[in-house]
């Protein structure tokens, strides 16, 4: 389960900011880390990963991105797809 806390308060941190769930092209070896990359060059900040009904926060930079997960980012606008390269 997502801590609502720590979300409302990073959602502060970042004026103007909303929580989306993003799907992600998976790619061959694409790890947490390759997104939170990509979150960066982004403007955006990914917390975490949905992957089924399981809600992760701040996963280990080596974790697998799987066919299906979304990303749990906080941005400005909704984004259609992240598509980080590994």
């Amino acid at each position: 389960m997502i801590d609502q806390g720590y979300l409302r308060r990073a959602v502060k941190q970042r004026k103007r900011k909303e929580i989306y769930s993003i799907p992600l092209a998976v790619r061959d070896g694409l790890t947490f880390r390759d997104i939170v990359l990509w979150g960066l060059s982004h403007d955006s900040a990914v917390v975490g990963i949905v992957r089924g009904r399981e809600q992760m926060l701040a996963c280990a930079p080596t974790e697998r991105i799987r066919e299906g997960d979304k990303a749990v980012v906080i941005a400005d606008d909704r984004i259609a797809v992240i598509d980080a390269k590994a």
